[in-house]
Order: structure tokens, then sequence, then C-alpha cells
């Protein structure tokens, strides 16, 4: 069952970037929304609402830990 989206917190926009943008390459997801001051968004279109299944936004850290798990081939 494929994920259709995820929406997690970040609590520093410049280090989510480069290590998102690195961990979601081998999946050939890119940086597709960036506002600049609080929202990253990831995916393999061109940042519309169906585009950006991975998207991160700036904010307190959690009060629980998050775990996502993905798989890749090879």
């Amino acid at each position: 069952m494929p994920i259709d989206h995820v929406k997690l917190p970040m609590t520093d926009i410049d280090v989510s970037r480069a290590f998102y943008a690195a961990a979601l390459a081998p999946f050939g997801w890119k940086l597709v929304y960036d506002d600049g001051a609080e929202a990253l968004g990831f995916g393999t279109g061109d940042g519309g609402e169906d585009n950006e299944p991975f998207d991160l936004l700036l904010g307190p850290p959690p009060a629980v830990r998050t775990h996502v798990a993905i798989t890749a081939d090879g």
C-alpha cells in the first residue's frame, strides 16, 4: 500500500532542507515547494497539491517521537 502523503514537524528549516533533499533523492523526490519561512514539500512533481507527498512544517518539537520508514529497491 503506497503512502499518499506525510506531514512532519521540523525545528530548523535549513538543516531539514539539506537532510531530506539527500535522504529522499534515491526515491527520485526533490524539493518542489519551499516558502522560505516555515514549509517544505518534497515529491516528483511541480509542487501542486498532488505532487508533494512529503511535507515539513516549522514548529516546536513534537511531544512524542515520529517514525516513518520507506523502502526502496536496490
